[in-house]
């Protein structure tokens, strides 16, 4: 990707005036320097640096960064602070590429040939494991041809939490989505949340080490599972996935079609959904149960081939205070009553999270972006009953079907949000939906 599609930017945050632009090669002292500051309390790093020479690890590491830095597809970025020249925050992206024969040769020998040896007081054998599980989840999750890799993320401690990750992911990210195509992160637990909120799924796969394997004494075990494998989907992508399924208590569970590929898997789902009530897991393994489509309310037929059973689209329903909802995803639901609702229903969450969004929701949405921009953890936080997910999965479908001036919205206030300036005042909390429930009603 050419380095002119991601021109140097002045960004001003408070009292700070940042540049954010594309690393040099003069600049990798200051991008080791600041990678060991912001990982300095990291568990897992300083378990492998162990009791080794500071030094000594800075000049590895700076020869480490120079291999890496001309590689095909690598993409280095700093933001750095103006008032002191400082480095405050780096990342190394892998932007979709194919490696050089030369490369190929040389991360062959790389692997096969003798190893160096390990700088003296570290944790040679944790170090091992970390590289070999990270190599073996990107062999696993990556196509390096096709594919955006967010390889490393770090932003020096008295820069936290000014946005400074954010500004630095969004661009590349923008040009994934614009493409297409998805992008991989291995995430530590403290970058998870902005992570999420960016688009990142997890695949399911976490990297954990376990530091006794040496010794027997039980009192030092340490086990990390502080490294989840990411994946971001492309909005596009991601929009077109999701199935709900609403059960006879009317809970919701989402399901993805790119996961759950068979009648099978799909029984098994609905067994778990009902393995700690009454006789419902039974039923289900017995075949009594039906499903059918929330919008048409017709049966789904399961004997019918699998990929045209299910499929994402549009509903619409109404509800009990003649409120209309639209979901853009096909949500479907057990219409045959598998068990009585347990006799404490009536005291469960009155005010669940629903992806439906109302017209009062939908009205309200403009003025709660106006306020906080695409802090989708605030908006959830303020409505209650929408997740992180939902409301970030909302705003990509408007967008998508027309109203792309609430684009220009958000990126208005993220940068007055930046600058810790006033954005727009909060819209009256939407009322709490009233629903009925009748244990009597066949769903």
């Amino acid at each position: 990707m050419a380095t002119s599609e991601l021109p140097p930017q002045t960004l001003k945050i408070g009292e700070y005036t940042f540049t954010i632009s594309e690393g040099k090669d003069e600049d990798i002292p200051g991008f080791v320097d600041a990678f060991d500051a912001a990982f300095a309390d990291n568990l897992l790093f300083s378990t492998m640096s162990g009791t080794a020479d500071r030094a000594v690890l800075r000049e590895k590491d700076i020869a480490f960064w120079k291999g890496q830095w001309t590689m095909s597809g690598r993409k280095h970025f700093k933001v750095v602070d103006e008032a002191n020249g400082k480095i405050a925050a780096i990342t190394r992206w892998w932007f979709p590429h194919t490696l050089t024969p030369e490369e190929v040769a040389k991360a062959e020998e790389a692997k096969n040939g003798p190893q160096p040896e390990p700088v003296p007081g570290t944790n040679a054998g944790a170090t091992k494991e970390f590289v070999k599980q990270l190599i073996d989840y990107r062999d696993k999750w990556v196509k390096n041809d096709d594919m955006y890799m967010m390889n490393i993320l770090a932003v020096v401690p008295a820069y936290q939490r000014l946005g400074l990750g954010k500004a630095l992911l969004a661009p590349v990210l923008k040009m994934a989505d614009k493409e297409g195509k998805k992008t991989y992160i291995e995430a530590s637990a403290a970058g998870e949340k902005l992570y999420r909120r960016l688009g990142w799924v997890e695949t399911g796969d976490t990297i954990s080490l376990d530091f006794t394997k040496r010794t027997n004494v039980r009192i030092f075990q340490v086990v990390l599972n502080i490294q989840s494998i990411i994946t971001r989907i492309p909005g596009q992508i991601e929009r077109q996935q999701p199935v709900y399924l609403i059960d006879a208590l009317g809970r919701e569970k989402p399901f993805f079609l790119e996961f759950i590929t068979s009648v099978e898997s799909f029984t098994y789902i609905l067994q778990d959904n009902f393995k700690n009530i009454g006789t419902g897991a039974a039923k289900i393994g017995r075949g009594e149960f039906a499903i059918a489509d929330v919008a048409s309310n017709r049966d789904v037929n399961l004997g019918s081939a699998w990929e045209t059973r299910f499929y994402p689209g549009q509903g619409r329903e109404t509800i009990d205070d003649d409120d209309e909802e639209m979901a853009l995803f096909r949500r479907v639901r057990i219409r045959t009553s598998i068990t009585s609702p347990p006799k404490n229903f009536s005291h469960t969450d009155p005010n669940p999270t629903s992806s439906y969004w109302s017209v009062q929701e939908q009205n309200n949405f403009p003025a709660l972006l106006r306020h906080f921009g695409t802090d989708w953890s605030e908006i959830a936080t303020f409505m209650t009953n929408k997740t992180e997910t939902q409301v970030n999965n909302y705003y990509q479908r408007v967008v998508t079907y027309g109203n792309s001036s609430l684009e220009d919205i958000t990126k208005d206030v993220d940068g007055k949000r930046m600058r810790g300036e006033p954005t727009g005042p909060l819209p009256k909390p939407a009322g709490m939906r009233k629903k009925r429930y009748n244990p009597e009603e066949t769903l």
